[in-house]
């Protein structure tokens, strides 16, 4: 097996990854019955950001009374022996606070650079999570 160390395919895969878990997420939580938007979003983003915290290795975590730590390499093809990784590991729950924080200013009538917002369809308040482009989080 054949690892290599390179962040800018890395991040692309993870930011697919972190779309995908985050509409798994949202859709999990309507087929549970969560039909308001506004609390579908944030369980999604408290979800969302758990998970990613934990794939991360931000918490920690035991097994046999010792300390371990998840680590996330990407195949770079079906059953090839070829993985890609960063240095460091994943920042999952990083991208999902960026996500999230970039979703609230638009919903809130801030555009980016304090600008106000358009209101065009893209930046309006979506059905819960729409999309990885508008992925989650919980910051403090």
């Amino acid at each position: 097996m054949n690892l290599s160390l390179d962040t800018d395919r890395y991040a692309e895969r993870q930011l697919r990854l972190l779309g995908e878990l985050v509409r798994t997420v949202r859709d999990g939580l309507r087929e549970a019955g969560v039909t308001d938007d506004q609390q579908c979003y944030e369980a999604t983003g408290n979800l969302a950001f758990a998970i990613a915290a934990i794939v991360d290795g931000s918490r920690i975590m035991a097994l046999d009374n010792a300390t371990f730590l998840p680590f996330l390499p990407f195949a770079n093809e079906r059953n090839g022996s070829e993985l890609t990784a960063a240095e460091g590991g994943s920042w999952l729950r990083v991208r999902v606070q960026q996500r999230r924080r970039s979703l609230r200013r638009h919903l809130h009538g801030h555009g980016v650079n304090g600008k106000p917002a358009s209101r065009t369809r893209r930046n309006r308040a979506a059905p819960c999570v729409r999309s990885p482009s508008v992925a989650t989080d919980r910051s403090p």
